[in-house]
């Protein structure tokens, strides 16, 4: 990455200044800073300046060089997960691809247009090593927060998706609703404070947790009852009991990814205990 101006100047004037001969020639002591031993008008000054800002330039054309080379080295090699992740998100609903590209013509659309089209709010990519497929989750968002995709706009998915992998690679679009999960927990809080007020903390600093984990990101039993520790009021918390439903119940021992890429959170069941 390119240093700026003052970067550059920075590191040839130091140098330049612990040269004895320079040092003798202008009569300066040795540590003495740049801005002290000349002004900005100097000539020495100047000078300095146009050097840093041409070799700033050189810099600065070396980055874009690298980033040419990395992306045609990304356009030979086969593609990581992150790129089919990246692929997803970029996706836009409606539009054409440009003939023999990746890249959608939104030549003729409005930023509004391209904005409304990326359908996909949310999506993960991982190898499934039982299917040697990968697994692609997918999600949008909705007015009461992530939501699967519609059938056409799916389906329009993975013709895309189809059209742009690498030979040979097996995707699985997941377009699924919320996984639901269900806890119970026990609480000991502080017995000044209001019950019911307590617990509705509590409700939401559940919702908060299950709700806003990363897509495709891990739930804890653990990350739970740090959550529920957070509310104010609460001295101690347990999770006797979670679940997972999705397509079917199953308890969750200590953590779950969810199989939609996201879960929505049941109302917890608390047992509370005043101290």
């Amino acid at each position: 990455m390119a240093r700026t101006i003052d970067q550059i100047k920075e590191s040839i004037t130091s140098e330049y200044l612990a040269q004895r001969e320079v040092q003798i020639k202008y009569g300066i002591t040795p540590g003495t800073k740049w801005e002290d031993a000349f002004s900005k008008v100097s000539i020495e000054n100047i000078i300095f300046y146009v050097v840093a800002s041409a070799l700033y330039v050189v810099e600065r054309l070396l980055d874009t060089h690298i980033d040419k080379v990395n992306a045609m080295l990304d356009e030979r090699m086969p593609h990581t997960l992150r790129w089919y992740r990246d692929k997803t998100m970029a996706f836009i609903y409606g539009a054409p691809l440009i003939t023999d590209s990746d890249k959608f013509d939104t030549s003729n659309w409005s930023e509004q247009d391209i904005e409304n089209g990326k359908v996909v709010k949310f999506a993960s990519a991982t190898e499934n090593p039982q299917t040697s497929q990968i697994d692609i989750k997918v999600a949008t968002e909705g007015n009461t927060g992530r939501e699967p995709l519609s059938s056409e706009q799916c389906s329009k998915l993975a013709t895309y998706l189809n059209r742009i992998k690498d030979a040979g690679v097996a995707i699985n679009i997941i377009n699924k609703k919320p996984s639901e999960i269900s806890v119970k927990l026990d609480v000991t809080y502080d017995g000044l404070l209001d019950e019911e007020n307590v617990k509705a903390e509590i409700e939401t600093a559940v919702k908060d947790y299950v709700e806003n984990l990363p897509f495709n990101g891990e739930y804890t039993n653990s990350g739970l009852v740090d959550a529920v520790q957070s509310v104010i009021g609460v001295i101690d918390c347990t999770a006797s009991a979670s679940e997972i439903k999705d397509g079917g119940t199953a308890p969750i021992s200590a953590r779950n990814t969810p199989a939609a890429g996201y879960y929505k959170c049941i109302t917890p069941t608390i047992s509370t205990l005043a101290r």
